[in-house]
């Protein structure tokens, strides 16, 4: 069968999700955005099959996008401070929108509420054409630096440099909430309820994920340390507080030792912002698939409809239902359950389900060959200078964390941000798929854990139980 790409494909997932969280985003990444921000993704196909999603592209096709929105919006101060004042305003817009129409369900007149869902959709619509942005810059970020340092560094010490100057200047959201939880635990207070109870209030969504959308209760929080003792948990927290002092010294090591420019520094201290960007974009998606949820639960209510089918909307599907109160055909949604492709080729895009998706898949995904191998080899990400040895533990989500065991080796497709919990119990993080600005590279460097990606078949070489060592300096993982 003929492929329908030509040129080398980078991959995201598979990942545990649902068309519906991600869904919003089809009409920016076709194009939507274009007129104001300049930016599209290039041919992409998304695949939504036994609830996980694989995104595919051609990598290079990618880069060259990617390196449009740098030129844009990143080289040029006064664009970038412009882009991310934009941000954080339609941040707190989408937030104020949502809390009223929260306050406003089962007590307003159907119109009124209309014209609430329909500003809600006008804003997310904005938002992810905006951080569009963020994310292929992001892409691009390693293939456009290194063009840049390529005067001053040499070409085998280009990703160990690069893995340091894109470092995020700011916590990751999932660190960030770390490191307010362990500040209540070690320094407990007469107001320590409080202090909880308003935590909680903050980070309740912070489990959600691409597949699902969840509220945690204070007990859910504490009950992982209520076995740690007090040095332990002191030790934690100094951990995550020393981090980012020590990646600012790493940099101005790496500054000071190759002798880089002021140009060149400023540059990747913005692409480091917008990595952490990206991120901050994943916790607000979080926040809005719990906020998403409600207005599903309410409207599936008043329309007599499964909440369940709802989740196989696009986001243009999602405002008739919500607005117009337009409802999916039935046959349809059964197709979508079995397959639902997104092929983003145009200034917009197309859903292809059922055997017309599954066969249309078959051009797409791509089939690494497996050889008989004791070893693999991919990009180290977060480095060690020692080899590290352990136990490897194949999870295919982060459901299987109970699989899971302390000082284990994952491996594992990719890594998203549901998949914390497992990242830290983790010895060594192993993906298939990824790069360096990749979820379980930022991740892996926050947690001080080895970490090699895109080895491409990691998950199918090793399996549950093998010895292996690690040399996440060199790439290289393989049995002992």
């Amino acid at each position: 069968m003929k492929s329908y790409f030509k040129n080398e494909l980078e991959q995201w997932g598979p990942i545990d999700a649902k068309p519906l969280y991600t869904g919003f985003w089809f009409g920016p990444m076709a194009g939507r955005g274009m007129r104001k921000y300049g930016c599209r993704w290039p041919r992409i196909v998304g695949i939504y099959q036994k609830n996980k999603v694989t995104w595919v592209w051609e990598k290079k096709t990618l880069e060259e996008s990617g390196s449009r929105a740098i030129n844009l919006w990143i080289q040029n101060f006064s664009n970038w401070e412009k882009i991310k004042k934009d941000y954080f305003r339609l941040t707190r817009e989408q937030l104020a929108i949502s809390r009223k129409i929260q306050k406003s369900l089962k007590q307003t007149p159907d119109n009124v509420l209309r014209g609430l869902f329909r500003q809600r959709y006008l804003s997310l619509d904005k938002h992810w054409s905006l951080t569009l942005v963020f994310e292929m810059a992001n892409y691009a970020s390693p293939f456009f630096l290194s063009k840049k340092l390529s005067k001053y560094v040499s070409g085998e010490n280009i990703n160990s440099v690069l893995e340091v100057l894109l470092a995020p200047n700011k916590l990751s959201f999932h660190q960030q909430s770390e490191k307010e939880l362990l500040e209540i635990l070690v320094k407990k207070s007469e107001n320590y309820q409080k202090r909880i109870n308003k935590f909680v209030q903050k980070w309740f969504w912070i489990e959600n994920s691409y597949f699902e959308s969840f509220k945690l209760s204070a007990e859910s929080f504490i009950k992982k340390y209520k076995k740690i003792k007090p040095a332990e948990l002191r030790s934690k927290f100094k951990a995550v507080l020393n981090y980012l002092p020590r990646l600012k010294k790493r940099k101005n090591l790496v500054i000071k030792r190759y002798k880089l420019p002021k140009q060149i520094v400023q540059l990747s201290e913005r692409l480091a912002e917008s990595i952490w960007l990206q991120d901050h974009r994943k916790g607000f998606i979080w926040q809005t698939n719990s906020i998403t949820d409600e207005f599903n639960h309410y409207q599936a209510h008043r329309l007599k409809i499964k909440m369940e089918d709802i989740m196989y909307y696009t986001g243009e599907e999602w405002f008739d239902l919500m607005v117009k109160e337009k409802i999916v055909d039935a046959s349809e949604i059964k197709k979508r359950r079995d397959c639902f492709v997104v092929v983003l080729d145009k200034p917009n895009y197309s859903i292809l389900s059922g055997i017309t998706g599954k066969e249309f898949a078959g051009k797409v995904l791509p089939s690494d060959k497996i050889t008989h191998s004791n070893s693999v080899k991919g990009i180290s990400v977060s480095r060690l200078k020692k080899i590290i040895k352990g136990i490897v533990r194949v999870l295919h989500s982060p459901k299987e964390i109970s699989k899971m065991k302390q000082g284990e080796i994952l491996v594992a497709p990719m890594t998203s941000p549901d998949y914390i919990n497992v990242m830290r119990m983790a010895k060594a993080i192993i993906t298939d798929h990824g790069g360096l600005m990749s979820h379980a590279a930022v991740v892996a460097r926050e947690l001080g854990v080895p970490c090699i990606v895109g080895t491409k078949v990691a998950t199918q070489i090793f399996k549950d139980g093998d010895m292996v060592e690690v040399d996440a300096n060199k790439g290289i993982v393989r049995k002992i």
